[in-house]
């Protein structure tokens, strides 16, 4: 049986979006074949071993966990040095291993110790003759010089380079580097039934950022935004209850986010606050429900748009917008190039055509037939 190693997508996270990667990843790969699985992650989390079994349907044997360690430099590799060997030799056992640097970690935005700890695990791969695949991710920013010819490095060396914007893409072709441009693979995630009460209003989810909310990270992660957000957020909100065909749903696709969702709920109390989800799946399920979604939070997008609903991105990176120009969707809300109330005036001219935003269930360009034919040449 093929082994498959997995890196840059989690096994337990509270970010959804990083975690539908993972899902939808097994999800595809399950449909090729049947395989076996190693998955490298900071720590081995039995229940979420379990869940992802059941919920995609893998037998619980075929998953494996290996710790991953970041390679930054001498003190922290003997420090995890048992860790490390052990890592190395759980890559040595796959037959080829993919990596998704959690969709947009593959830049150095956030930071040296990270980029470079994560980026000298996949050029490890190439140096211990692994075949080592770039699912579809983000390439870049990068800031500095140094990192940019490391990451140029490594993405030569890949057997597969896949990526899911057309920015990504026009990097790596001035790098000369053959891409291949498809959907990211959340859109292929799967979803159930999710019990919303019903009532005869339009229901409209809002995915609030707690990192745009918080001046400190929005300097720090250098997000450039002409948006005060959380007098956007506001603004939006009592325009939208002024109106008596509307009612609010808070929705967190990052756990990390349901505490603001929470203040907005006492702060808003005619709306309503959804829990915390258990998995994406379920996330997405509950998007699903919803008419209208506005979301910072580009993961939580996704599930919008995949499931057809009328999906409305605020985006504060050309993250966003690259990747829905690669299916030619433009509906947007830049919060780096449009102020306070214009942002909120173009918010809710979208809102007010919703029926003809509405997404789309098609699963446009996908990477399953390339991965399929290369898996055939190897197996």
């Amino acid at each position: 049986m093929i082994t498959i190693g997995i890196m840059g997508a989690p096994v337990n996270n509270p970010n959804h979006g990083c975690m539908a990667l993972l899902y939808s990843l097994l999800s595809n790969l399950e449909e090729i074949g049947d395989f076996q699985y190693i998955l490298f992650d900071w720590k081995y989390d039995a229940k979420s071993m379990e869940r992802i079994s059941k919920r995609i349907g893998v037998k619980r044997e075929q998953l494996l966990f290996s710790p991953f360690v970041m390679r930054t430099d001498f003190v922290r590799y003997i420090y995890h040095f048992f860790s490390y060997q052990k890592m190395k030799k759980n890559i040595k056992a796959c037959d080829f291993i993919i990596d998704l640097s959690e969709g947009d970690s593959f830049s150095d935005i956030y930071g040296d110790f990270l980029y470079k700890g994560r980026t000298n695990i996949k050029r490890l791969v190439e140096q211990l003759n692994i075949p080592l695949i770039l699912g579809p991710q983000t390439y870049g920013p990068f800031l500095k010089e140094e990192n940019q010819i490391l990451a140029r490095e490594v993405i030569e060396k890949a057997q597969l380079v896949f990526t899911r914007d057309y920015e990504s893409k026009e990097l790596l072709d001035n790098w000369k580097i053959p891409s291949v441009l498809c959907q990211d693979l959340a859109f292929s995630l799967p979803n159930e039934e999710y019990a919303i009460p019903f009532t005869d209003k339009i229901k409209v989810g809002i995915n609030v950022s707690s990192i745009l909310m918080n001046e400190k990270e929005i300097k720090d992660k250098k997000f450039h935004l002409k948006v005060d957000y959380k007098r956007y957020i506001e603004t939006l909100t009592e325009e939208l209850l002024s109106k008596d065909i509307y009612e609010i749903y808070w929705i967190s696709h990052v756990n990390d986010d349901y505490s603001i969702h929470q203040k907005l709920f006492q702060q808003y109390p005619n709306t309503h606050l959804i829990p915390i989800f258990v998995d994406p799946i379920e996330a997405k399920s509950c998007i699903a429900q919803m008419d209208i979604f506005i979301g910072a939070r580009m993961h939580g997008t996704i599930a919008a748009y995949s499931t057809g609903i009328a999906c409305i991105p605020t985006s504060y990176s050309p993250k966003f917008k690259g990747m829905y120009q690669a299916f030619g969707y433009s509906v947007e809300v830049d919060l780096c190039s449009l102020d306070t109330t214009s942002a909120t005036l173009k918010t809710m001219e979208y809102v007010q055509q919703y029926k003809k935003l509405s997404g789309s269930k098609e699963q446009g360009i996908s990477w399953k037939s390339t991965l399929k034919k290369w898996i055939g040449g190897k197996s």
